[in-house]
């Protein structure tokens, strides 16, 4: 039923058991995708070089009388909340392609008293 489905390029596809009898069909991406998103980090970034050059050329930043711990400190500020992001963000996918994340299935006895 998805219609954008019909554009994605054949891989080989990666069957999953989730219960007696049910598949599901995973998708994996292709190499082109992969380029795409490497692409767009690579953009990102470039732009991010690009502001944070702007701010420095400029004097918006004015870290004149910083001190290497305060520099350090903002960093960490900065990079710290972004990998536990990134920490968590791995752990939903890890637990969505391991089954996780499925409903538990409840076998009713009907012959149980």
């Amino acid at each position: 039923g998805n219609s954008f489905s019909a554009s994605l390029p054949e891989r080989p596809r990666k069957s999953v058991r989730n219960g007696p009898g049910s598949t599901a069909i995973t998708w994996t991406p292709s190499g082109a995708s992969s380029a795409g998103a490497s692409l767009a980090i690579f953009a990102l970034l470039g732009m991010v070089a690009a502001v944070a050059w702007a701010l420095w050329a400029t004097g918006a930043l004015n870290f004149r009388g910083g001190t290497p711990v305060s520099i350090a400190i903002i960093a960490a500020g900065v990079l710290l909340p972004g990998a536990l992001a990134g920490a968590f963000m791995w752990l939903a996918f890890y637990s969505s392609r391991k089954g996780y994340d499925e409903a538990p299935k409840i076998d009713r006895d009907t012959d149980a008293a």
